[in-house]
């Protein structure tokens, strides 16, 4: 099965990244105009610029890059998935491989995570320094390297959730009768 990424989705997702990225600019290079009673200090809001340009601008080049890409941004087969709708590109995830899946949510985002028996292996395929560290974070805080969005993709959280889990049980039972 494959699905694609969603360009409406990406669309919304580049919009975002402008907004947030024109507040970063604007904080790094007029901070005074941006004091409320929350951040008064100017050099706290320089310094939340700094770290929003930081973030947003790779992420503003990477939305641009996943717009004009042509290649599904998930394929799931009886191999097991391929996820190619983040920047590690980190190819197969063998069904063999993996342990269970958990539901969690940050910022309203619902997220799959995928354990995974060798999470160092695809620390390494990461094919880059950037999607490496990202990876490594994501593991240290919860526990695999491997986590799944549907917010890129044409497809809901719980009907991703439900086909991967799905595809993932079919497999077991595959290797049992192999077995």
């Amino acid at each position: 099965m494959k699905i694609y990424l969603s360009k409406k989705k990406l669309a919304l997702l580049f919009l975002a990244c402008i907004l947030f990225l024109v507040f970063g600019i604007w904080g790094i290079i007029s901070p005074e105009d941006l004091v409320t009673t929350t951040f008064r200090n100017p050099l706290i809001i320089k310094v939340i610029g700094i770290i929003g340009v930081c973030f947003f601008g790779p992420s503003l080049i990477l939305i641009v890059y996943k717009f004009f890409d042509s290649r599904p941004g998930l394929i799931i087969n009886q191999a097991g998935i391929i996820d190619n709708s983040n920047s590690a590109n980190i190819g197969l995830i063998e069904w063999n491989d993996i342990k269970g899946f958990e539901k969690i949510e940050i910022l309203s985002t619902k997220i799959l995570i995928v354990y995974v028996k060798q999470p160092n292996k695809y620390i390494a395929r990461a094919n880059n320094f950037i999607a490496r560290k990202s990876m490594q974070r994501t593991y240290e805080k919860y526990g695999s390297p491997i986590s799944l969005a549907s917010s890129p993709l044409k497809i809901n959280f719980e009907e991703l959730e439900k086909i991967i889990t799905e595809e993932w049980e079919k497999s077991k039972v595959q290797k049992k009768n192999d077995d």
